[in-house]
């Protein structure tokens, strides 16, 4: 029929003009890849502090304290590490964790510059995310920060997209993120009084 019709061209219409952003996140996806070898498998751990958070995870996994484990630090990220680490090995647990964490980022930087004015945006801010050194390069490491960054990315990213379409789900996706981000670090907390 033809409303059946007219919907189809607007479906299109509609998945045309949201197609920016979206390929700025798969160019962002390869952007991290190529430059910060993400999803790569790493023959050692890497990170500036990975002697710290490794025996960390071995030690919140295993439920003993070898000494050293530093209990001001919140004991999600070494559960989750340590979790990972035990089933397929710790290095390859870390460069796995950060790689999606960073991958999560550029979804986020895509999204939240998509809601904040238009799909072109979106594109830009997502191509961004690897070009930045730091940010690249935290695809491989074996520290809390890939995650944390994630973690406060979607929350930030989530939240515009609440606040520019008021669908449910995106809130509830920014408070559980949020939540995440303060499991993960207790600086989170930031995310949560926002």
């Amino acid at each position: 029929s033809l409303c059946r019709e007219e919907r189809r061209m607007l479906l299109n219409k509609r998945a045309f003009q949201e197609a920016p952003w979206l390929v700025g996140v798969a160019a962002g996806l390869v952007g991290l890849w190529w430059r910060g070898h993400a999803f790569v498998p790493l023959p050692f751990l890497s990170s500036y502090d990975w002697m710290e958070y490794v025996p960390s995870a071995y030690m919140v996994t295993h439920g003993v304290d070898l000494g050293g484990y530093a209990t001001w630090r919140n004991p999600l990220y070494p559960a989750i590490l340590g979790t990972v680490g035990e089933a397929i090995g710790y290095n390859e647990a870390a460069w796995l964790i950060a790689s999606i964490s960073m991958a999560m980022v550029v979804l986020a930087a895509g999204l939240g510059a998509r809601a904040m004015a238009n799909p072109w945006a979106g594109f830009t801010a997502a191509i961004t995310v690897p070009l930045i050194n730091p940010w690249a390069e935290a695809s491989r490491w074996a520290t809390l920060y890939p995650m944390l960054t994630a973690s406060t990315a979607m929350t930030l990213g989530l939240g515009a997209a609440y606040m520019r379409w008021k669908t449910p789900v995106w809130g509830i996706g920014a408070a559980a993120f949020a939540g995440l981000a303060f499991g993960i670090d207790f600086r989170g907390i930031s995310l949560l009084v926002a």
